[in-house]
């Protein structure tokens, strides 16, 4: 069921936007790995009998992120706080079947990683400003072997100071290759597209999306892209296929984006459950008419 909290959100969300709920449909989100048919019918149930909705409209955030990208089909690479996770979608849909755990390397790990390799040293970094900093100086490397170190400065609230020198490259290969043993970021993209249909995968090969605020990082996406292409010869199903990663500077915020460019769309009214489709039909619709 949902959180008690929900409905408190969503009134305090109405009241800074003063707005009237039962005037505006509302486009939501919903968890990536399945929630239960009771949940989903409950949140419709709140929607139109608390808030009084006019229409409801549940995606999933990465097909969103795709919408951003002003596109229906491709592998979106979500990378933010807490999972890099792997997202094979035709036309809107997404390809349930291929989907699999994701990789626990994303900007919490890494923000960790920082505070452990700072405490290692005796200094002691709060969550905040260790998540500034990474956010600030860290980097993809291309070349291991040939990185230069070049040492940084940060200030900490209480006016002591650290340096940063290889850890700005080297806790981010993390996603590549990881101190507790996961498998790199580009297998994951691989297994995914080895579990999609062979007559889908050139189209989702030749559109890896990034979103996410950890595809942010410097040399993210060029990184991913290296390993891919060279990392393809090993995959049978890769065989004449050429990966691209494609990334905007914005892909940070691309669900939101997303969201807003499918809620000015023509065909967005169609795609909602409307109040009088819930009110004939009951919260069960959900499971039909909104996927």
């Amino acid at each position: 069921m949902p959180h008690p909290s929900f409905s408190q959100l969503k009134k305090s969300g109405y009241k800074q936007l003063k707005v009237a709920p039962e005037n505006h449909p509302v486009l939501l989100t919903k968890p990536y790995f399945p929630i239960s048919k009771a949940t989903t019918e409950k949140i419709a149930q709140i929607m139109f009998e608390d808030f009084k909705i006019p229409a409801l409209h549940l995606i999933y955030p990465s097909v969103l992120s795709l919408y951003s990208y002003g596109s229906l089909t491709g592998l979106v690479v979500q990378s933010g706080n807490f999972e890099s996770q792997f997202y094979p979608i035709y036309e809107g849909h997404i390809l349930e079947r291929t989907l699999t755990r994701g990789l626990p390397v994303a900007g919490q790990y890494l923000t960790e990683f920082l505070q452990d390799a700072l405490a290692k040293k005796g200094l002691r970094c709060d969550y905040a400003t260790a998540n500034s900093i990474k956010e600030r100086a860290f980097y993809v490397s291309m070349d291991l072997n040939n990185e230069q170190v070049n040492e940084e400065e940060f200030l900490l609230p209480d006016g002591s100071k650290i340096t940063l020198g290889n850890e700005k490259y080297l806790i981010p290969e993390e996603l590549y290759k990881s101190s507790i043993e996961y498998s790199p970021l580009h297998e994951f993209i691989f297994h995914a597209l080895g579990r999609s249909d062979p007559e889908l995968r050139p189209l989702l090969a030749s559109k890896l999306v990034l979103a996410g605020g950890t595809t942010l990082l410097p040399g993210f996406g060029e990184r991913l892209e290296r390993e891919l292409v060279n990392g393809a010869p090993q995959f049978k199903f890769m065989s004449g296929r050429t990966p691209r990663v494609v990334s905007q500077a914005n892909r940070g915020d691309s669900a939101w984006l997303g969201g807003a460019i499918l809620g000015q769309l023509a065909t967005f009214p169609n795609m909602c459950m409307s109040r009088d489709e819930y009110e004939e039909y009951g919260p069960s619709l959900v499971h039909t008419k909104i996927f």
